[in-house]
């Protein structure tokens, strides 16, 4: 019930507005304790007492004072007591009786004329009892007989000489002491009643209007974002209840309370309004706390269900994180199978871990999904949201336990092939062992040669077996590296055995007086680390490098070198030759760009700074961070840094991606440079670029080209680097990793270069673009936007939209969706791509799905529990696996 409709429903226990001129019904201004002093002064009364009509009875008592009292306060007065009674009471008209017996005419007259003006109701009679004194009764019959028309008129008077003439008209019964009465009337409690009423009227509309407004504010506040801020509101929440819940429990028991107090007085018209008020108040904070409860148990309902899903969000990421890293270390150890048979006896160690992790998170994923599939049985509110993330869930599930099962599979695979390399290892040194123990003398005659083949043959009678093995799918699989080493052996023992065999044949089948030259193998074991020339030469033909102890090339001149094989160590010269070739070319080109850099700062940057030249146009003047950018960081940079760095390097040029790892962070100063060019380009063409100014400085410098070629050149460095450096690596044996991380890093520079460029291209966006936080991606897609959870229904906007081309934007709390168009720049008189925002996805309340049965270059992307579904279809396959790659990331961050 609203605060308007319990105010008419205790004004109806009043009269209405129509009752009196001056009254807009109750509660109003005219209280008891405003009207405490006018009212203990009892010059006037309502007990409660009727005339035999029915009409209530007031009673002006003798009170030598009343002319004295004001007109306000006496109008006040009168107004508050004829409020007090029921309307429908007071719709027969007042009786008044007025004591004047020891009055004068002169203040009778007063208070009949001011009865006559202030009274706000209807008066059906006025009873006088008129001065008794023989001079005053005299002049009041006199000045009654002459005034009596006009008081008629106004009020229906009439004068008493007796109380008896009083009792006539009105019962004794209904009349007080005063006018010796029997009515039972204490008017100092009266007026105490009344006030306890009006004090608890106050109070109760204060409490109720506070519960309505904190019940205004539990249905507007919005839901929290983690279980713990969740359990946090629903303890507050319920804590403040509980107070508010408090104070209209001890409201209604004080109104029961005074209620029944009012009650057990003495039951007359007076008392009776008090008491149906209090009755009416009883039943109105009833019905306000059950209706407060009611809609705090739906609340409350609703907070638990936002904790439950809270705390299914957090465990689903913290589900998710686990899987995917689950997932890379499977993914790392299938990347390097077969390397070493340390690495497999590694791996066939770390997969008990495995499976154990694996197990564990797939349980805590299979009790994350019964959770979510718990809250979707239930019909929680936020059922869209719930229920791709448990479907996702069910998905890695499936996908993990798909790679963990194949991964056992491998291993398993893996140990048979360890086990057979071993068997094959074995073989070959029992073969040679064979070979070099056969005692070759026998050999000469054909008695004993042929019982040498037979030997012979009894011995490798399983080679096809061995061979068999080393030529398996597991071989070319899994033993790449392990098994070129023992493969290497078999050939070796297989090929002494074929000579021997040949030898021995050739002697049974023609045994001649020449003695048999006989092969006669090397004692080689398997933990010599040696090879034959052979596999040296085979090693080197491929690699073009000679192995030392420590596999690695010394990068020192050819001079100080130990003497090597003269084809290994002309190759390895040729490398180092290379390398300092490349080395040289950075440094010189790097020389020749500081240079160029100093002249652009000090010819252009420094005339334009100084406010003394005339030449330069105003619209230049004090403005060269804005024509050159931070050109001037740039240059210091390279010129006292950078430059230094790469001097240090040129005995050992390939350690040179070292000096590129340690200042990578101050490469982003290009980023700041490339963003600025908009803003240089802007004002080029505001001075234009053949204003004398130009001009002059250029033929200063002895440039060839104007200044527009030479802002380009920071560009064109940063894009170099790269390419020098994979030159590096291309000639390089050692620091491999130190110049693959530096090639790494100088693209990260160029993708933040680019990405930037494209940022400063965005227009329409309101707001600041820095407060988005990191921009990881930018890109074109061909979008498509489902409606189909919309809150505004329209029959002329359909569900699906058209497809449509938009430019996307990735930061760490938005997507930004823009149109790629070109417009004309109206101030710079230029033309340029620009990106046009257009709507904007907030990552908090976003999720995705990076499976779309239709195309495997799309996924989709939705906001405010699937509201609205932003299918996306990339350009590339590689494009989408990287948007949906850092997507989870951005994703598993909020």
């Amino acid at each position: 019930i609203g605060l308007e409709e319990k105010q008419q429903k205790i004004k109806t226990i009043y009269t209405d507005s129509a009752t009196f001129s001056n009254s807009d019904g109750y509660p109003c201004t005219l209280t008891a304790a405003n009207l405490r002093h006018q009212l203990q002064r009892c010059y006037v009364y309502i007990h409660g007492g009727k005339d035999e009509s029915g009409c209530p009875v007031i009673c002006f008592p003798h009170y030598p004072s009343l002319h004295e009292i004001p007109d306000e306060d006496f109008k006040n007065t009168l107004l508050y007591l004829t409020q007090t009674t029921r309307a429908s009471v007071a719709d027969l008209g007042f009786v008044i009786v007025l004591d004047r017996r020891r009055d004068k005419w002169s203040s009778l007259r007063g208070t009949l004329i001011r009865l006559a003006e202030h009274f706000p109701g209807n008066i059906r009679f006025v009873f006088v009892l008129r001065p008794q004194g023989f001079f005053q009764g005299a002049i009041s019959n006199i000045g009654f007989r002459w005034q009596k028309d006009d008081f008629s008129m106004k009020v229906p008077v009439e004068m008493l000489t007796h109380l008896d003439e009083l009792h006539q008209r009105i019962h004794p019964s209904d009349l007080t002491k005063d006018f010796q009465g029997t009515f039972g009337y204490d008017h100092s409690m009266w007026i105490n009643n009344r006030m306890l009423v009006e004090t608890f009227a106050t109070k109760a509309t204060t409490i109720i209007t506070s519960l309505e407004d904190y019940g205004s504010v539990l249905a507007e506040s919005e839901l929290p974002n983690d279980s713990k801020s969740a359990a946090v509101l629903i303890n507050f929440q319920q804590i403040k209840t509980n107070t508010h819940k408090e104070e209209i429990l001890s409201l209604e028991r004080e109104a029961k309370s005074l209620r029944d107090k009012i009650s057990n007085l003495n039951i007359n018209d007076v008392n009776a309004v008090e008491s149906d008020l209090m009755e009416c108040y009883a039943t109105l904070i009833s019905e306000t706390n059950l209706t407060f409860e009611n809609f705090w148990l739906k609340y409350k309902e609703k907070m638990k269900q936002c904790l439950e899903l809270r705390l299914f969000e957090e465990d689903y990421r913290e589900v998710c994180s686990k899987l995917e890293s689950i997932q890379k270390q499977i993914e790392m150890k299938y990347s390097s199978v077969g390397i070493t048979a340390l690495w497999m006896e590694s791996l066939i160690s770390d997969l008990t871990g495995l499976e154990q992790q694996s197990k564990e998170c797939l349980t805590l994923c299979e009790n994350v999904q019964r959770s979510g599939s718990d809250l979707v049985t239930v019909g929680h509110y936020a059922v869209d949201c719930i229920q791709p993330k448990t479907d996702e869930l069910s998905n890695l599930s499936s996908i993990i336990n798909e790679e963990v099962s194949r991964l056992q599979d491998s291993v398993k695979s893996y140990q048979t092939f360890l086990t057979q390399i071993n068997e094959v290892r074995q073989w070959c040194e029992d073969g040679m062992s064979f070979l070099a123990g056969q005692v070759l003398e026998k050999s000469l005659t054909l008695d004993g040669a042929t019982s040498a083949f037979d030997e012979l043959e009894t011995r490798f009678k399983n080679k096809e077996k061995i061979i068999g093995i080393m030529n398996s799918d597991a071989s070319k699989l899994c033993g790449r590296g392990l098994s070129s080493h023992v493969k290497s052996r078999l050939d070796e023992v297989i090929q002494l055995y074929k000579k021997r065999r040949a030898s021995l044949k050739k002697v049974t089948t023609k045994h001649g007086d020449r003695p048999i030259q006989l092969v006669e193998p090397s004692k080689k074991t398997t933990d010599s680390p040696k090879t034959s020339k052979r596999e040296v030469n085979r090693e080197n033909k491929q690699n073009g490098i000679t192995k030392l102890e420590d596999n690695q090339v010394s990068s020192s001149p050819p001079s100080t070198r130990k003497t090597q094989h003269p084809k290994v160590e002309k190759q390895s010269e040729n490398l180092f030759l290379k390398q300092q070739h490349v080395m040289k070319e950075l440094v010189s080109t790097e020389r020749t760009y500081i240079t160029e850099l100093k002249s652009i700062v000090e010819g252009y940057g420094q005339p334009i700074d100084d406010l003394e030249r005339s030449d330069v146009p105003v619209v230049l003047q004090g403005k060269s961070k804005v024509l050159l950018g931070n050109m001037g960081d740039i240059y210091d940079f390279h010129g006292n840094v950078f430059l230094a760095l790469l001097d240090e390097c040129m005995d050992c040029p390939s350690s040179v991606g070292k000096c590129f790892l340690d200042k990578k962070e101050n490469f982003e100063i290009y980023s700041e440079y490339c963003q600025n060019s908009i803003k240089s380009e802007h004002l080029r063409n505001l001075v234009g670029e053949q204003h004398p100014f130009f001009v002059q400085c250029q033929k200063n410098l002895g440039h060839r080209l104007s200044l527009s070629a030479f802002l380009l050149k920071p560009v064109q460095r940063v894009t170099k680097y790269q390419l020098l450096l994979q030159q590096m690596l291309k000639y390089s044996s050692t620091h491999l990793k130190e110049l693959q991380a530096a090639v790494q890093a100088m693209l990260e520079v160029l993708k933040s270069v680019n990405d930037g460029m494209h940022q400063v291209m965005i227009t329409g966006y309101k707001g600041d673009l820095t407060l988005l936080g990191k921009l990881h991606l930018q890109g074109q897609f061909t979008m498509q936007v489902d409606h189909k959870k919309s809150r505004v229904k329209s029959l002329k906007r359909p569900r699906f939209s058209k497809l449509i081309q938009r430019h996307l934007f990735l930061y760490d709390d938005e997507v930004l969706i823009c149109k790629a168009q070109t417009a004309e720049n109206l101030v710079a008189k230029v033309k340029g791509l620009q990106y046009l925002y257009k709507n904007s996805i907030k990552m908090g309340s976003a999720g995705m799905s990076d499976t779309i049965k239709s195309d495997a270059r799309k996924f989709e992307i939705w906001s405010e529990g699937r509201e609205h579904v932003y299918t996306l279809q990339a350009p590339t396959l590689t494009t989408k696996q990287e948007w949906v790659r850092d997507l989870k990331k951005v994703l598993s961050s909020q």
